[in-house]
């Protein structure tokens, strides 16, 4: 038998939309979880609660998620397919757990990470440019200052870059046939893009220079 942890996870980046996402909770824990979810464009929501947090009333006012308020109900796990559990009672938040479980459901069980199939990172958003730090469920709170340390150090500007980077692939990949030299100029691209200094470059031209570039080597 190998000697696994509860904490054994695979990476994985979900899209969203379309799915039904259920939150079990109203404080500020199961207000985090669902600025995650929005952060992410979730657009099928549910959040069940008899009380909420002023943000989470107020982006319920603005439809952003429909808001049952009232007391859980075993039906409410039917149609979902993401699950937090995320109340202060952790008898509920259990049952909760061990029903999504059963149900074949991805589902965080907070404050007991065990009890679910996933665990949630701090994540760093800067565009499109996703950075997410974990300690496995260990400390939740040293992943949280690893993430501040990001903030500081990955501004706005990376967020851009990222999006130059897209276009100038999919130009490569309308305009370069020859896979190695593709390959070779992307790569070219991001390690300019780190040092920086090509931010005002028009895409097409930045694409001609690094092409001239990798044939003249």
């Amino acid at each position: 038998m190998s000697d696994t942890s509860p904490y054994d996870c695979y990476p994985v980046m979900m899209r969203l939309q379309g799915k039904r996402c259920l939150i079990v909770g109203g404080g500020p824990v199961a207000e985090r979880k669902l600025e995650g979810l929005l952060a992410a464009a979730a657009d099928d929501i549910v959040l069940v609660s008899p009380d909420a947090t002023a943000e989470i009333r107020e982006l319920s006012e603005a439809g952003r998620l429909r808001w049952e308020r009232r007391h859980y109900r075993e039906e409410d796990m039917a149609g979902a397919w993401l699950v937090f559990a995320a109340t202060g009672d952790k008898a509920l938040n259990a049952s909760v757990g061990r029903l999504a479980e059963r149900s074949g459901k991805l589902v965080n069980v907070a404050h007991e990470s065990e009890l679910g199939n996933f665990i949630t990172p701090s994540i760093l958003r800067r565009g499109e440019l996703l950075v997410t730090v974990t300690a496995s469920g260990n400390s939740p709170s040293f992943s949280r200052l690893l993430r501040k340390e990001l903030e500081a150090r990955y501004g706005d500007e990376y967020g851009i870059t990222v999006k130059r980077l897209g276009q100038l692939r999919k130009l490569a990949l309308e305009q370069l046939a020859d896979g190695k030299l593709r390959s070779d100029v992307l790569e070219q691209a991001a390690d300019e893009a780190l040092a920086r200094g090509n931010e005002r470059k028009d895409i097409q031209q930045w694409l001609n220079e690094l092409t001239d570039k990798i044939r003249g080597r």
